[in-house]
């Protein structure tokens, strides 16, 4: 059931394409968009079209996918494990990513971080330090850079840095992981990027601002999970998403 809060991310523009023109009814029937989002035809219909994010929402998209994720792998005993850059072993663990996706919770959270980086955020940030004012320029998808913003922050700012690390560790691993080496400033596997992606999460939920977030229990289970959110990405990725990530993501 699509739940009230994910109906807040979907806009008007997304009810009429899923309505076909006829989206008034669907606001106040939830049952009829998860309905409509599983369509097994209506994630034919989004991926016809690279362009398709000129007439919906990343959220929109996503969660088409992910749901059509969960239904493909129903089907099928194995996933494709990444060993190295273009280099996939068969692992039988379908069952178990598929049992992550079948979490609305997880599932959903999966869907806000696949739209957050459709559009990546950088910039630079002033810190006081014993020479005065330094600037420290950043970007979501630069993890070196994120993490030495994330260590001279002030506390207040630091659940959601640390949140955002987690974010875009699982992000590259599940989404670029042959491009793992250049999110570091050394080479790094992606075994690591993974252990360091669930202690980032971990952190975040140890952090004083998580439950008045609502989201310690979330953070926890993605720090103790991070694999499984990881494998769920990468079939997504190579399934769906590989044609055309360069239309809806910018490059790694």
């Amino acid at each position: 059931m699509v739940s009230w809060g994910m109906l807040e991310h979907l806009s008007d523009r997304d009810l009429t394409f899923l309505a076909h023109g006829h989206a008034a009814y669907l606001r106040a029937d939830p049952d009829a968009i998860e309905q409509l989002l599983c369509d097994p035809a209506l994630a034919a219909r989004l991926l016809r079209d690279p362009e398709i994010l000129l007439q919906v929402t990343p959220y929109l998209l996503f969660s088409v996918l992910l749901r059509q994720a969960r239904r493909d792998l129903h089907e099928r005993p194995y996933t494709m494990e990444w060993t190295a850059p273009r280099s996939r072993v068969p692992v039988f663990d379908a069952d178990r990513v598929a049992s992550f996706l079948a979490e609305p919770r997880e599932r959903d959270y999966l869907v806000e971080l696949l739209a957050s980086f459709t559009r990546v955020h950088s910039g630079s940030v002033w810190r006081r330090t014993r020479r005065g004012y330094r600037r420290r320029r950043y970007s979501e998808l630069d993890l070196a850079s994120l993490q030495a913003v994330e260590a001279e922050a002030p506390e207040g700012e630091r659940f959601y840095l640390k949140k955002r690390l987690g974010d875009a560790a699982l992000f590259l691993t599940g989404v670029y992981p042959d491009h793992i080496g250049r999110a570091l400033p050394r080479q790094r596997s992606l075994e690591e990027v993974e252990r360091d992606g669930a202690t980032w999460y971990k952190g975040a939920a140890r952090h004083a601002l998580a439950r008045p977030a609502g989201m310690e229990d979330q953070l926890r289970y993605l720090a103790d999970n991070f694999h499984g959110a990881r494998k769920a990405l990468n079939f997504v990725t190579d399934r769906y998403l590989h044609p055309y990530r360069s239309n809806w993501f910018p490059a790694a």
